[in-house]
């Protein structure tokens, strides 16, 4: 979460692709019905309203995340509401992966979580009181723990699987493109 919002979906080990590789765009679930053009072609996805862009076009009173949880420190009132809909969003956003995929864990991070760090016990609970009742207790939501490096972390692992799971082929892929 950040100034997009993206995901992936481990299973059995394995990242999942989909057919054209889009398994896991988890930004672009709709939330806001009729709600603002997204640059993929939906409207109202969960970027549009949940990423930090979304979050400041949405306050309109400043023109950084950091200036935004200032004032929701201050208690103004407009960053109060904003905040307020936008811990909303993500509620329904995680509500709505954990239904659609039924994950053991959903893990947290970006540029945005270290703002929300303060509000995953309440996220938590909300998010439990919208799910099975008979698999609340078996929900996890946890913060990614690399920090802001986790999109290379991310990128690295990929590579170095990719490597090791097919290596005569990355080589050949490596010297076709003359790299």
């Amino acid at each position: 979460m950040g100034m997009e919002i993206g995901g992936g979906v481990i299973t059995r080990g394995e990242l999942a692709e989909g057919a054209n590789g889009l398994y896991g765009q988890v930004g672009h679930i709709t939330l806001v019905p009729d709600g603002q053009l997204c640059a993929c072609g939906n409207r109202g996805c969960w970027e549009t309203v949940g990423s930090i862009p979304g979050i400041l076009r949405r306050w309109s009173a400043g023109d950084s995340i950091d200036e935004f949880f200032h004032a929701v420190r201050q208690e103004d009132p407009s960053a109060l509401q904003c905040l307020e809909v936008t811990l909303r969003d993500l509620e329904s956003a995680l509500t709505t992966l954990f239904n659609a995929y039924d994950p053991e864990i959903i893990v947290l991070g970006g540029r945005l979580y270290p703002y929300l760090d303060m509000y995953m016990e309440e996220i938590r609970a909300r998010v439990k009181e919208r799910i099975y009742f008979f698999v609340r207790n078996r929900l996890t939501i946890e913060p990614a723990t690399f920090g802001s490096s986790q999109n290379a972390i991310g990128a690295v692992a990929l590579v170095f699987e990719r490597l090791l799971t097919a290596p005569l082929q990355m080589l050949a892929t490596e010297s076709a493109t003359g790299e």
